[in-house]
This record gives C-alpha cells, sequence and structure tokens, in this order.
C-alpha cells in the first residue's frame, strides 16, 4: 500500500439507510482504514436510523433544521437549499480547504462553489442522473418547474475535478443524458464495494429468529426479498411470483415456503407508507396471509406469536437491522431481488457473500454483478418467468454449491480492499492528486449570469421604468457593468451584440 494518505470530506444530503449511503460509508471506512483522515458532512443523520457501522466515523450535521419540503411538495428545491447551506456552512468556518478530496454524490448543485471556494481536488460520484430520477408522466406545470434544474445539475456536475459512477450501465446513461458532458472522456466506473469480514450473529437476533420468525418446522424454506419500500423497488414482482411459485407447488412443502420482505423504512417518507399498503392490499387480494413487523423496535415480547403459526406467508419488515437481515438472507434459498434497470444494486452482492444465489432482472447493474447459472439467475422480470426460476433453485439446485460459489466470487471482485484500497486509494486518488486542479470557469459563469439577471432588472426599472430613458442606455449600462466592474468581457460582447440588435430593430 502506497505511504500517500489524505484528509477526505464527503459529503452526502441524507445518511439514512439506501443504497447510496451504504456506498458512501463503505467508501468512508475503506479509506479511513487506508490511513486516511476521513469526515462527512451531511444534512440529516438519525441515530436510530442508520447503518450501524456509522458509529464508527467522524459525522457532522449541518442544515437539519431546514424542512424537506413544503406540504410534500418541492423536495429537490428544499434538497438543493439543504446542501447549500452545508456547503456555505462549511464555507464559514474555513474547513474547507482542510482537505485534499472532497468527494460528493447525489447532488450536483454544491460542485462550483466548492470548486471555487476549496483548494482541495472535487470527485462527483453520479449514482444515477438525478433528472432521470424524476417521474415523466407528470403534469407540463412540474415539467416546467423542473427544467431549469436539470439544466442546472448538467452544467454543475461538470464542474468537478474527477466524475465516478458506479456501473458501465451508468456510464452509458451519464453520457447519453449530459449532452454537455461528451467531451469529458475521465468519467470512470468504481463499484461500490462489499465488507466481507460479516459480522457474527449475535444469541438475541437468533433467538428472534428461532422462536418468532421462522417456522417450527425445521424443513421451512424461505425465499427473501431486500429492498427499500418504494414503488420503483417493484416489489409487488417479488409477491406475484411466490405466490404463483404456491400454486404450482403440492403437498405439505407449499406450507412450509415463507417470504419475507424487508427493507428501509422511513416514517416522514409519505410513499414508504403508501407503498407498504398497497403491498398489503395485494396480499389480501390473492390470498396471502401476512403479517408487519418494525425493526425498529423489535424486542422479544413485541413480536406477534402468529408468525411461526404455519398458514403465514408474507412477513414484511421495515428498517430490518443488519444482523437480522444476514441471518435472513443466510437461512434463505433464494433473494429476489425485482428492481429494474437498477444502477448498481449492493443487496445481490449482501446475498452471494451470504451463500444465497440471487434472482434479478435481466437489465441494468445486476448484468455486471451476477453470474448467469453461476451466482443466480438474470431474468426477464415477469412473474411468470420468475416462478419457473424459483422453482429451478428450490428443486434442482445444490445449494451449498452455488453458496460456495457465490461467496469466492463476490470476494474476489467486489470486496472493499479490491474497490477501495486498490482502486479508489491507490489508482484514482493518487493519479488525481498529481494533477492540476481544474479552473472553475463553471462557477464564474454561474456567478456571473446570476448578478447579470439581477443587475439588469434593476437598471431596467431604474433607467427605463423611472427615468424613461431609450433602452439603449440600459444595454450601454450592462457593458460596463460587465467590463469595467465584473471583468467579464464575454458578458459585454454579448451585452453589445444585444443592444445593437435591438436598436437596428427599432
Amino acid at each position: 500500500m502506497s505511504n500517500n494518505t489524505y484528509k477526505i470530506l464527503f459529503i452526502h444530503p441524507d445518511l439514512g439507510i439506501g443504497g447510496a449511503e451504504r456506498l458512501v460509508i463503505d467508501y468512508a471506512l475503506g479509506l479511513k482504514e487506508c490511513g486516511n483522515e476521513v469526515k462527512i458532512a451531511t444534512s440529516h443523520y438519525n441515530e436510530n436510523h442508520c447503518f450501524e457501522e456509522t458509529k464508527d466515523l467522524d459525522i457532522e450535521v449541518y442544515g437539519d433544521f431546514l424542512p424537506r419540503s413544503f406540504m410534500n411538495k418541492f423536495m429537490i428545491v428544499f434538497s438543493i437549499l439543504r446542501q447549500l447551506w452545508l456547503v456555505f456552512y462549511l464555507f464559514i468556518k474555513n474547513d474547507l480547504n482542510r482537505y485534499d478530496f472532497i468527494i460528493v454524490d447525489q447532488l450536483s448543485i454544491g460542485l462550483p462553489f466548492l470548486q471555487y471556494f476549496s483548494k482541495g481536488k472535487i470527485i462527483f460520484y453520479c449514482h444515477f442522473p438525478d433528472l432521470l430520477l424524476s417521474n415523466k408522466k407528470t403534469s407540463i406545470i412540474k415539467q416546467i418547474y423542473r427544467l431549469p434544474l436539470d439544466f442546472l445539475e448538467q452544467v454543475t456536475t461538470g464542474s468537478s475535478d474527477k466524475l465516478l459512477v458506479n456501473s458501465h450501465f451508468t456510464k452509458d446513461i451519464f453520457y447519453k443524458t449530459f449532452k454537455m458532458l461528451r467531451d469529458r472522456n475521465d468519467v470512470e466506473v468504481s463499484y461500490p464495494c462489499i465488507d466481507t469480514e460479516v459480522p457474527p450473529i449475535d444469541a438475541k437476533t437468533e433467538e428472534i429468529f428461532k422462536n418468532h420468525l421462522s417456522s417450527s418446522d425445521s424443513d421451512c424454506e424461505y425465499l427473501i426479498s431486500v429492498n427499500r419500500f418504494e414503488k420503483k423497488k417493484n416489489l409487488e414482482l417479488a409477491i406475484k411470483s411466490y405466490h404463483l411459485t404456491l400454486d404450482c407447488i403440492a403437498g405439505a412443502r407449499k406450507d412450509k415456503l415463507k417470504l419475507y420482505v424487508c427493507g428501509g423504512y422511513d416514517d416522514r417518507v409519505l410513499e414508504n407508507k403508501e407503498y407498504l399498503n398497497e403491498l398489503k392490499v395485494l396480499c389480501d387480494d390473492l390470498g396471502l396471509k401476512y403479517t408487519v413487523i418494525d425493526g425498529k423496535n423489535l424486542e422479544l415480547d413485541s413480536i406477534t406469536p402468529k408468525i411461526v403459526k404455519e398458514q403465514l406467508n408474507v412477513i414484511f419488515i421495515k428498517s430490518i437491522p443488519s444482523l437480522l437481515k444476514n441471518l435472513l438472507i443466510s437461512k434463505s434459498s433464494l433473494l429476489l431481488y425485482t428492481p429494474s434497470n437498477e444502477h448498481f444494486g449492493i443487496v445481490p452482492l449482501e446475498s452471494m457473500l451470504l451463500g444465497t444465489p440471487v434472482l434479478a432482472p435481466n437489465n441494468g447493474g445486476p448484468l455486471e454483478t451476477i453470474r448467469q447459472n453461476e451466482t443466480g439467475w438474470l431474468i426477464e422480470p415477469k412473474h411468470t418467468e420468475w416462478s419457473r426460476s424459483i422453482l429451478n433453485c428450490l428443486l434442482t439446485i445444490n445449494q451449498e454449491e452455488i453458496g460456495r460459489k457465490c461467496k469466492t466470487y463476490v470476494v474476489e471482485n467486489f470486496s472493499r480492499k479490491k474497490i477501495v484500497n486498490r482502486n479508489l486509494h491507490e489508482r484514482i486518488l493518487k493519479h488525481l492528486n498529481d494533477e492540476k486542479k481544474v479552473k472553475s470557469t463553471t462557477f464564474e459563469i454561474f456567478f456571473n449570469s446570476a448578478l447579470n439577471y439581477i443587475f439588469f432588472f434593476i437598471t431596467q426599472f431604474v433607467l427605463v421604468s423611472i427615468c424613461e430613458l431609450e433602452k439603449s442606455y440600459l444595454y450601454g449600462a450592462m457593458v460596463i457593468f460587465n467590463t469595467a466592474i465584473l471583468k467579464s468581457y464575454r458578458f459585454g460582447i454579448y451585452w453589445a451584440i444585444l443592444g445593437a440588435m435591438a436598436m437596428q430593430s427599432q
């Protein structure tokens, strides 16, 4: 390992539970293990709703008092405001110049400011272009509202010294989406990683599973789905596939096959509540019996004893603790990974590390993480097709053999040591440290455009509306303002040409 060590700051919007948060934590831990000084700055962090490993990191919260939305609207606007406040606060503290590298993900709006005010190199990690994550089947008003935000995302993303993406799938989408950045040939894939040292299961977790989450029959079989309770995760696919599989199984084995549906759940997020209710209605419609467990309040005496009864089919577990999640995955015959066109997907790696193969859609990130017929199956996301694959796994696959292949594959290709220590630290950061810092022309254009916008309307009001002067004076004032005050000759020429065209048209 190199003797180069750095001071590194991560900036992440909301340090909750999800794939993006998992990546930030793993990268931060990996870089810390390399001897670097690492800190995470975020707008929100709740010790009761986070990954346990965050307790081993230096985390500071700025701007959590700011609202996340207004009447559940304008979420992206408030996310931008929260990040700008975070960056502004770090600037006021004179904290930005302490770091050799600042790694930002998800929101790019703060990049020009960081580039301008920080001496360190700025890295932007793009999980997926945000403008593609918004629902395009919305009203015209919302599409108009998104236009300037989408433009800002594209402009600000280009102001980083280095661009990283989580998969080749995302890299292709990046170039297709950000047409202004097609000449950037430094976009590089840096896969998410996984800690291959799985923590041991404690006695309490074992007892919860044995007495409350498993069947009284020792030869029961389990399927599991692990995802946030969000509509885009397509959890219906797991439930429908499980239901159809039950119809194809006869006798006692049918009663012994259970489905766990687990994942991140935030009471602050309306979508989580609504989607869980939709899944419960789906179970009712299919005649599946279910129960719902809150993983944040998981006490032995609080779990309903009916879970052990044979007629229960589906067990929903909200905000499942990591140890319990690992135990349930290891006890399951197959993990059903349901989202389509997922940018990467860390859950399949977690599952394979624990020796459980994965069934996933034949698109997106899983194409780069799952080896067909060796560590899992990539199948068209239709419940009829998935049911066949589930039956194949249950009836014909040697679980011990495929489990060994899964573990070996993950350790050799996606360990924290390989991805972070060797790739990110030893190659990307070391090489980038020797390069010249990008000059922030993006910030200058962004900043000068804002000043021009403000000065134009003020000057127009004073000269034209109040003093009743001709518009030629307005354009002259704009030329003087840009060339004499802002020292921006490009904007000065722009206003001179615009003024000449306006006078000619009169």
